[in-house]
C-alpha cells in the first residue's frame, strides 16, 4: 500500500510491510491500524498509517503530465532538488530525534527516464542499503540512517564508466611515470669548456 495519514499521536511501530503488514522489513507504514473516530455508531480505522509527516515536491511536467516527488519521513526535508542533465534527486536532512527513516515516492516515468531502475541512495555520500517496490505509477524507496544529513539518489555506476575511471587513471599513472623518467635523466652534473 502507500499508505493513509500522518497522525501525530499513533505510537505505533513500523518493522513490518506488505498489504498486510506482516512481511518482514519497514516501509513507513505503522504495523497495527489507528483508531481514527472512536465513536458508539460508526469508527473509522486508518489501516495504513504513516509513520512521519508527508512533503510533496512538484518535479514538472514528463509526457505532459504534471508530476510529484513525495517524501515521508520523521524530520525536515529541505533543498529538494531534481536535476535533469546529472539525472539526480536530492535534499538536505534536519530535525530527527531519533534514528531517522525516509521513504520516497518516485513516478516511474522519471526512475526509467532517469536511471533504467539502476540507481544508487547516497546518505552524506555514502551509499546505503534500501528496499523499494513498486506499483502502476510509482517506485517506492525505503531506507534508514543515523545522522544524515545530505541525501542524493544517482544513477548506479555502469561497468563502462567504471572501465573509463580506470582507463583515465592508468593513463594519467603512465604520464607522471614517463615525467619522472625524463627528469632523471636530465639530471646529470654537465661541464662546460673554458
Amino acid at each position: 500500500p502507500s499508505g493513509g495519514n500522518f497522525w501525530s499521536n499513533y505510537n505505533g511501530t513500523d518493522i513490518k510491510s506488505g498489504p498486510l503488514q506482516n512481511e518482514t522489513g519497514s516501509d513507513g507504514i505503522g504495523d497495527t491500524a489507528f483508531l481514527v473516530f472512536p465513536g458508539p455508531q460508526m469508527v473509522v480505522l486508518d489501516h495504513y498509517p504513516i509513520m512521519g509527516p508527508i512533503t510533496i515536491f512538484d518535479v514538472g511536467s514528463w509526457n505532459g503530465t504534471d508530476r510529484q516527488i513525495s517524501i515521508i519521513s520523521n524530520s525536515t526535508i529541505s533543498n529538494f532538488q531534481l536535476n535533469r542533465t546529472l539525472k539526480t534527486i536530492g535534499f538536505n536532512v534536519t530535525g530527527y530525534t531519533s534514528l531517522w527513516f525516509c521513504r520516497i515516492s518516485i513516478p516511474n516515468i522519471i526512475v526509467q527516464e532517469f536511471w533504467q531502475s539502476n540507481y544508487t541512495v547516497l546518505v552524506n555520500r555514502h551509499p546505503v542499503e534500501f528496499r523499494s517496490w513498486t506499483n502502476e505509477s510509482n517506485i517506492y524507496i525505503y531506507f534508514a540512517s543515523e545522522n544524515p544529513k545530505e541525501v542524493i539518489i544517482i544513477p548506479e555506476f555502469s561497468q563502462f564508466i567504471i572501465l573509463l575511471i580506470i582507463f583515465t587513471l592508468t593513463t594519467l599513472i603512465a604520464t607522471i611515470f614517463s615525467r619522472k623518467k625524463k627528469q632523471a635523466g636530465c639530471s646529470g652534473i654537465s661541464y662546460g669548456a673554458t
